[in-house]
This record gives structure tokens, C-alpha cells and sequence, in this order.
């Protein structure tokens, strides 16, 4: 059954909204305005008065209805675009709010400043410099989650030229601007959580933070986190791969076509990250021996580069990364 099928057999009043999207009343509190977009392919949904989101799923739980009984069939769009992840992936960023604005007409103004705010005290309590701060809000999103969390969304795309969004990691907060846990259900104690494909056609999704000195150089590092403090102070293009499994299966032509010719691999320092960045160092020697590739790993046992950064400030942090280096 469709979106639309299985709302009106329970009796759910059903407006066209849209854009591929439908309006409904937010019934398990009452309403009776039509204010609750649901898309009408994956059931993804945000309720614009107070900003939640959540999939098909949760809305078949605040609606009472039975899941077993209310599944609906994957459109062909959701086959032919990667999955319906990487649809609710897209459809999130889209509904996000840009760091940087103050005003969108979709949501009051009042909303979008406490969601804007409090993910600038994140960043800010994360040790990251405010001028590295204001370059990065053009780049990331918020989005209501609930009543007392919001989600900071970092875009990730394909390593193919185009630079669509493909997925995202989502940072849950509260309105102060700390880390909310997820519900016990999709993850007890986490912040973060992946949405959309890992890999596009078996190549690691990233995130790429433009340079603002040296075009020809990149530093490749695992976290978004991690990404914001390097360039913070070294000026660099960064190429964030989310994890170190990332590493793994990152696409290293796609750094060709983007005119690179000098890598530095970022690790964590914790096993896993030495050794992710030593197999991509190797892998990059051995296709473009012509490159300069380095590794820079932090001193300190289970630290990153943020942590460096947060420790010793911007100027402090580049002399120590440039101290660590070692070329390959």
C-alpha cells in the first residue's frame, strides 16, 4: 500500500501538499490542523510547529496503528536513487535550516534562532576557533527533532563529481548546545547517528571542506569534528570519511579530479586509525608515486586533532602537526 492508502484507511484525514509530500493533522495531540508533512514515498515527516521529524515508522506509533498492517512498497524512486536512506537523507538536509541564517520563511524566527544557537555552543564548546565557526555554519544544517533536541546535520556525498548529498551524520543535541542520547531504542547512549549508505558504489561517502590556502594540498581525517579543527589550523582542504573504515574504502581518484597532489592522512591516534592511515598512505604511494603523502597522528594515546586543537590553540596546534608528520 501507499503513504497515502494506509493514512486514509485509518481514518486519517489526507491533504495534498505538495512537491511529492501530503498533509495530515498531528493527531495524537489533538489537532486538527493540517500542519504534519508526511512524504508521500517514504513516510519521512516534520511536524512544523514544533519542528519534530521522524520516519514512517515512529508516525505509526504516535498514530497507534499497526506496523505489520501499515508497510508500504518501495517506489521505483527509491530503487533507482539509492535506496530509501539516502531518500530520507536527502529530504532531511532539505528541510534543515542553514547555520548561518537567521530568517527562512518556512519557520518562525524565534524557533530557528534557539536551534541555530544552540548548535553554535556545540562547536563552541567543542574548542573550535568562532572564526572557523562562521566559515562552517554556511556549510551544516539544523532540524527539530522533539520538543527537547535537534539535530546538527553534516552533509555527505559520493566521491564522484556533482556533490550531491547522499547521506548525513547527525550530532543529536539539546537546546544548550550539549549531546543528547538517542532513545534507547535506535541506540542507547549515542549522539550520533549515520543516515543514508556508507559506501556508493563501494566507495566511502565523505565530506569536503574547501581550502582556504594551498588548492593542490588535502588532509584526509575521519570525523566531521576532526575535519572543522584541521582546517581551523592549517587552512587546508579537508576530506572527512566519518570513520576509519572510511579510509578504507576511500576513492583516491576522485582526489585526482579535484587536482590534487599532496595528501596528508590525519589518523586518531588509537590502533585502528594508525593503521587505517598507513594502508591509505601506502595505497596513494602505490597509484600516484608522484604525490607527496604524509601521516600526521596526534602524540597522546586515544586522541584526535580536535583534541589537540581544544589543548593548545590554533597556533600551538598547527607547530604540533607539522612536528608529527612523516612522509611516506
Amino acid at each position: 500500500m501507499e503513504v497515502r492508502d494506509v493514512l486514509k484507511a485509518a481514518g486519517i484525514p489526507v491533504r495534498p501538499g505538495g512537491a511529492g509530500w501530503l498533509r495530515i493533522p498531528a493527531v495524537w495531540r489533538g489537532s486538527k490542523d493540517f500542519n504534519l508533512a508526511v512524504n508521500a514515498d517514504t513516510g519521512h515527516w516534520i511536524l512544523h510547529s514544533t519542528g519534530e521529524t521522524g520516519s514512517w515508522e515512529t508516525l505509526l506509533k504516535f498514530c497507534t496503528l499497526d506496523p505489520l498492517e501499515s508497510k508500504i512498497t518501495p517506489s521505483k524512486k527509491s530503487n533507482s536513487t539509492g535506496g530509501t536512506t539516502q531518500i530520507q537523507a536527502r529530504e532531511l538536509w532539505d528541510l534543515g535550516f542553514c547555520l548561518s541564517d537567521y530568517q527562512d520563511y518556512r519557520k518562525p524566527f524565534k524557533e530557528l534562532v534557539k536551534w541555530r544557537e544552540a548548535a553554535l555552543a556545540y562547536l563552541r564548546n567543542r574548542g573550535i576557533p568562532e572564526v572557523e565557526i562562521q566559515r562552517v555554519a554556511r556549510q551544516v544544517r539544523v532540524v527539530g527533532d522533539t520538543r527537547t533536541a535537534l539535530l546538527l546535520l553534516i552533509p555527505l556525498s559520493a566521491p564522484f563529481s556533482g556533490g550531491d548529498v547522499t547521506g548525513l551524520q547527525r550530532i543529536r543535541l539539546d537546546f544548550s548546545g550539549k549531546k543528547y542520547p538517542w532513545p534507547v531504542e535506535t541506540g542507547t547512549g549515542e549522539s550520533k547517528r549515520m543516515l543514508g549508505p556508507r559506501k556508493v558504489d563501494g566507495w566511502s561517502t565523505g565530506w569536503w571542506l574547501p581550502a582556504l590556502v594551498h588548492p593542490e594540498r588535502v588532509i584526509i581525517c575521519e570525523g566531521p569534528e576532526t575535519a572543522i579543527a584541521l582546517q581551523a589550523f592549517t587552512g587546508r582542504a579537508v576530506w572527512c570519511l566519518a570513520s576509519a573504515n572510511g579510509l578504507d574504502m576511500a576513492r583516491i581518484e576522485f582526489l585526482l579530479e579535484k587536482g590534487i597532489s599532496s595528501v596528508c592522512i590525519a589518523g586518531d591516534c588509537d590502533v585502528t586509525g594508525i593503521v587505517a592511515a598507513a594502508d591509505l598512505a601506502l595505497r596513494i604511494r602505490g597509484n600516484f608515486p608522484d604525490w607527496q603523502v604524509t601521516v600526521a597522528i596526534p602524540s597522546q594515546r586515544k586522541t584526535d586533532w580536535l583534541d589537540v586543537l581544544r589543548e593548545q590553540g590554533p597556533e600551538q596546534a598547527l607547530l604540533t602537526f607539522r612536528a608529527s608528520i612523516e612522509t611516506f
